[in-house]
């Protein structure tokens, strides 16, 4: 339709629904109105729209294809999967549905099903570099990450700007404990389609070389907390070059990040720097601009510091008793969640140990569904709120200092514990985030931390197991 062709989404959709009240059955304008909601961003309207249309006539592979696009970004992904099933079945060459369909796979943690279709969309377009990097993400899914660099590489052959293969590689590499290789392509990031990290600011970007004696450069949080957490650390060495640091972080960690760094300017994140700094960079982008590799990490620890009133306020309300072990199962939810988080249910083999109190670090929203079952295991709830006042973690990691132990998933709980310097364990799912690397049991960003994995995929059974094997030994009994 010339209407939306130029842009005049309005006046298309009425137009296309003057056309269905004179014609119900007319499917292309239902198509039409789907694209239209799709791109004013109402997604959910956009799919219902070309369910409707593909109810009249469901006879396009590129409709269903449509379709699956809509409900992956809804993250709806066993539907999708269900969708791309029907546009193959009509169109075995379309080799786009066949890359969906492995993408969708991959989240639903199906990877040798994704493989399969990421090798039937290589067989039918040779020249197709996402379905390369696709399977270069399946195979890292299998734990074969040399096979995924390869694949990674072609993909980069047939599309050398290609961002998304270019940051999976480094992601890769990074994985394999390959820094000097991995940090360069991770930098790639900020070029995807849905850029990390990707506020500007006038300042040069500091890439590592420039001398910083006397001049200011603005660090800036991108990505989760976890990741602020983690790569702040690279304060320090910026200190010992002369420089002056301002630090902008998430609003929530602004308190905790002041208080670990008195001789640095922390703002939050959703203020504007009050002068331009000589220099800017992002906090993920240190590692790279220090040329680090695992010798050269930064580990002092700890770097963070919680704040003493909280500390000795909890130390009366946690009391002296018992080996306590506090707790958290369940990350942020979303697309990153996917295969990290543990039933609470799996911590029963710790709850079991006499002499053990398990002490709950979930937030209440997260703990609300289960609460029941965390009475039963006797976790104890902490029922004051927690981190209130807009200062993520205050109450956290005060509680950390009376604990014996952290026991967690992979999320910022875990990042909090380690550069609070407490002893933690943390447990992995089969391929996990690339920080961790693969098949040590201890990580060089935290000194007091071990790690557990999984030795099969979803399998956690085992992973608490050992913890209690461990935690069994180290329990002074009354």
């Amino acid at each position: 339709m010339d209407l939306h062709g130029a842009g005049r989404l309005g006046e298309a959709e009425a137009v296309c629904e003057q056309i269905l009240r004179l014609a119900p059955a007319e499917a292309g304008a239902f198509q039409l109105l789907s694209l239209i909601a799709a791109q004013s961003g109402d997604l959910p309207r956009a799919a219902e729209l070309l369910r409707r249309s593909l109810a009249i006539n469901g006879s396009s592979a590129h409709a269903h294809l449509n379709l699956g696009l809509l409900l992956s970004q809804q993250g709806s992904y066993g539907e999708a999967v269900a969708s791309f099933e029907r546009a193959v079945a009509m169109r075995p060459d379309l080799a786009e549905a066949h890359v969906q369909r492995g993408h969708a796979l991959r989240v639903l943690q199906r990877p040798e099903e994704a493989l399969t279709s990421f090798a039937t969309a290589i067989a039918l377009r040779p020249d197709l570099a996402e379905a390369f990097c696709g399977r270069a993400a399946a195979l890292q899914d299998l734990l074969r990450p040399e096979e995924a660099l390869l694949s990674y590489g072609e993909a980069i052959r047939l599309a050398p700007d290609y961002a998304q293969a270019r940051y999976n590689k480094g992601l890769c590499l990074l994985q394999l404990g390959r820094f000097a290789e991995g940090w360069p392509l991770a930098e790639w990031r900020r070029q995807l389609k849905q850029p990390l990290g990707a506020r500007e600011f006038p300042a040069p970007l500091w890439q590592g070389p420039e001398s910083l004696a006397g001049r200011e450069i603005l660090i800036h949080s991108e990505q989760g907390l976890g990741d602020t957490l983690q790569f702040s650390r690279y304060v320090a060495p910026l200190l010992e070059r002369g420089a002056r640091v301002t630090l902008m972080v998430q609003t929530g960690l602004a308190a905790l990040m002041s208080r670990s760094w008195p001789g640095v300017r922390v703002i939050a994140e959703s203020s504007e720097p009050s002068a331009a700094p000589d220099y800017h960079c992002p906090l993920l982008s240190l590692p790279f601009a220090f040329g680090t590799v695992e010798a050269t990490i930064p580990v002092r620890a700890p770097y963070l510091v919680a704040d003493a009133e909280r500390v000795a306020r909890w130390r009366r309300r946690l009391g002296g008793a018992g080996f306590k072990v506090g707790v958290c199962w369940q990350g942020r939810p979303g697309l990153v969640d996917v295969g990290r988080s543990f039933p609470l249910h799996a911590l029963r083999p710790l709850a079991a140990l006499a002499g053990v109190r398990l002490v709950c670090l979930q937030h209440r929203e997260q703990l609300d569904p289960v609460r029941a079952v965390a009475a039963e295991m006797r976790i104890e709830l902490l029922e004051e709120p927690l981190d209130t006042g807009g200062n993520a973690f205050a109450d956290t990691a005060a509680i950390m200092q009376s604990l014996d132990l952290v026991v967690t998933c992979c999320t910022a709980i875990a990042h909090l514990a380690g550069a609070l310097g407490r002893p933690t364990w943390v447990a992995l799912k089969h391929v996990p985030d690339w920080r961790w690397m693969l098949g040590r049991t201890d990580t060089p960003w935290y000194p007091t931390m071990r790690l557990f994995r999984q030795r099969e995929r979803g399998a956690w059974d085992g992973v608490i197991e050992a913890m209690a094997r461990e935690l069994a030994a180290c329990v002074i009994r009354p």
